[in-house]
């Protein structure tokens, strides 16, 4: 049996943690107008995808004028929730089973195979039905989305698996 790469299961917890700490981000600004998380943080020159960025000024010019990087004051709260989320969900989706044996590595194939198969069906009805700002957060989203159907379909058919293995004995 070939063995797949993963993270030890300890990494399951951290990720629940990541996870969690995404709410910390988002409790903070639905709670508050002002956000306590605006700083200097470095771009590429000249990307501007978000319309509600906060650039209210350039500092500074990494490496020069000619450089690649510029030093802007922006918000930091959709960075560290997109971060935090996207990190903690990895580490829950890319840990070791109790378990690892053929058949896990099997329910983890099928797993992949039904997120992605899942994540195109949304994503045709995303381009087919979703305009503007909403299209945008929603595409910001996507890698999370995947991750996040891999869990739950990968759960679901472990613990199918679980109550068919009791209901033999």
């Amino acid at each position: 049996m070939k063995k797949i790469p993963l993270l030890p299961r300890y990494f399951r917890w951290i990720g629940l943690g990541l996870v969690l700490m995404f709410l910390i981000p988002t409790a903070l600004y639905l709670l508050k107008e002002n956000s306590i998380l605006i700083t200097n943080y470095p771009r590429i020159k000249g990307v501007e995808i978000m319309p509600f960025e906060l650039s209210f000024s350039t500092f500074a010019v990494l490496g020069g004028n000619d450089g690649p990087f510029e030093i802007i004051n922006t918000e930091m709260s959709l960075t560290l929730q997109l971060l935090s989320i996207f990190l903690g969900l990895s580490f829950i989706a890319f840990t070791k089973y109790k378990y690892e044996d053929e058949m896990i590595n099997s329910i983890r194939l099928y797993s992949w195979s039904w997120s992605i198969i899942s994540f195109a069906i949304f994503n045709v009805l995303l381009i087919a039905f979703v305009y503007g700002s909403w299209y945008i957060s929603l595409a910001f989203l996507s890698p999370n989305i995947i991750l996040l159907l891999y869990i739950i379909i990968f759960r679901f058919q472990v613990f199918k698996m679980n109550r068919r293995l009791a209901h033999e004995e």
